[in-house]
Parts: C-alpha cells; structure tokens; sequence
C-alpha cells in the first residue's frame, strides 16, 4: 500500500494510531508513505517511529515480487511556486524544493530495476490539476518533473495533494501519472505494474 502523504491533519501526530488501526483492519501487507504538507518537517524524526508505515523519504527502496525487483522512490516532491504559508513561515523553502528535485533526479538515475515507482505528495505535472483553480497550480505542482519522467521512464508516479481534481490520471512519455488523493477520488485507487 502506498500514502501519498497527509495522513494527518495539521501536523496532528496522536493520530497515527488510529490511523494505523484504519489500515489494518483492511490490509494486512506493506505499507509505504510520503510525507505530505501536513506532516510538518520538523515532526518527520517522530513519524519514522511509526513501525507500521515505512516512510519513504528522498530515497530509493527496492521491493520484489514474483517477477523480480521494483524500485519504490519516495519524496514530498516539489512546488513550482512554493505557497504563500510556505514563503512565509519555511526557511529557505525555495532551495529545499529545488534540491528535492535534483536529489528525485539522482535517485533514477542509479536505479536499476526495470520497474519504477514514484511516489510524491506533490503533483509532478498540471495535466492532474483541471478542476482546480489555475491561478494556484504552481502552488500544488511541479512541471519541473515532467522531463525527468520522459529521461527515466518510471512505469507509475502516485501522488496526493490536489483535492478538486477532475482530471486524475495523465500519461507523460511512458509514464502513467495519478492523483489518488481521497477528496478528488473519494476511493483507495489500485493498479497494476
């Protein structure tokens, strides 16, 4: 199973146990998350002490399955316009979105399965975004990764944050790109590799 960040709201830690309990009760597996907005970046030493969930942070793990390896990459992901809260109350959230980007492009390029997933909590195109307001797109998005999916052609890229999405899924050169944000979905997405 893979999060794709904001399992909780407004940095709200106490929660991860129910949260935790909500997806056992369903599943049983692995499970794999992001951080997203809400998981404050000050906090993420205390979430990677949930030993239910394994965080997933501007790094590579590789996973196997009856057909071999894949490669799991998992980052918050990036913004091209960083929100007003964010240039306000972050310091130097600019460079840190900037070096996001760089360090995604790093990990595919020493990848080596053949099968890649990325998992963000920030979109990596606007094609995911149609529905939402336009005037906020840099703010929920990075178009920034849409070269990087063409060079590194990873087979799936998962993403959360854009609630009011119309458009959830877009396909970039090989690479099937989805919103499976709860609000624009409003069910757990699956897919298949």
């Amino acid at each position: 199973m893979l999060l794709a960040g904001d399992l909780v709201l407004r940095n709200n830690l106490p929660m991860m146990p129910a949260v935790v309990s909500t997806i056992r009760k369903a599943f049983k597996g692995d499970v794999f998350a992001c951080f997203g907005n809400e998981e404050y970046a000050e906090s993420e030493d205390e979430y990677l002490k949930v030993h239910e969930i394994r965080w997933v942070r501007d790094e590579k793990l590789t996973l196997h399955d009856d057909r071999g390896s894949i490669d799991l990459i998992g980052s918050r992901g990036s913004l091209d316009r960083p929100t007003f809260w964010q240039r306000r109350y972050v310091k130097n959230v600019w460079r840190e979105h900037a070096e996001r980007l760089h360090r995604l492009r790093e990990i595919l390029e020493k990848c080596e399965s053949q099968r890649k997933i990325v998992l963000t909590h920030y979109s990596p195109t606007y094609l995911t975004l149609v529905g939402e307001d336009e005037r906020i797109w840099p703010e929920l998005a990075s178009k920034k990764y849409e070269p990087i999916m063409i060079s590194y052609r990873p087979e799936v890229w998962v993403h959360g944050h854009v609630h009011s999405s119309q458009e959830v899924e877009a396909t970039i050169g090989e690479t099937r790109v989805l919103n499976v944000s709860l609000p624009a979905r409003r069910r757990i997405v699956e897919f298949v590799l």
